[in-house]
């Protein structure tokens, strides 16, 4: 299995790697990008980014899953069992976004942040996340040509799971994808 994109913005999180299995951590300030499985740190001021704006750019040139989740307050926030298990369900709805779109034609990204700049064509749109709690966390779509569109979705972050699975056909078209065939 790989991974085309995945980007991770974290105080601390060891992930399982989509390729190889392996594991990674990554630290606050830095980002993970793994493209056709490779894994690399990029500098906090990469991507066109100006100098001291820590928020990761997306470059949309395909169908695009964006999940978010809030940064933690503090750290026994980010220790959390209950934190470290929200951010798991966003990952594990966008991992469905890229079993049903295509994981090599489709780029998917996880946020721990409260804004992303996405980039399509030479348009750029910051897109900033609320800070009530059922709007600090979700998943957007993105691809070319069309605005973003934020999954709706019930209490809490696992709602996100099969309601990404319902939006899908609806944002990007084709076929219902079937959770039990992911």
């Amino acid at each position: 299995m790989q991974c085309r994109v995945l980007t991770l913005l974290l105080t601390t999180l060891v992930i399982a790697g989509c390729h190889e299995g392996k594991r990674e951590t990554v630290s606050a300030g830095q980002s993970a990008v793994r493209d056709s499985g490779a894994m690399r740190t990029a500098a906090a001021n990469v991507g066109g980014r100006p100098a001291g704006d820590t928020t990761e750019l997306v470059v949309v040139t395909e169908p695009t899953a964006i999940g978010f989740f809030p940064p933690p307050r503090d750290s026994a926030d980010a220790q959390d069992d209950g934190y470290s298990e929200g951010v798991s369900h966003i990952r594990f709805a966008i991992e469905d976004a890229g079993s049903c779109l295509g994981r090599d034609s489709s780029q998917l990204v996880l946020l721990v942040d409260t804004a992303v700049r996405i980039r399509r064509g030479a348009r750029i749109d910051t897109l900033r996340f609320s800070r009530v709690d059922t709007l600090s966390y979700g998943v957007y779509f993105v691809m070319p040509g069309r605005e973003p569109y934020l999954v709706p979705h019930g209490a809490g972050p696992s709602t996100l799971i099969p309601a990404v699975n319902e939006e899908i056909p609806k944002y990007f078209g084709g076929p219902k994808c079937q959770r039990d065939s992911l």
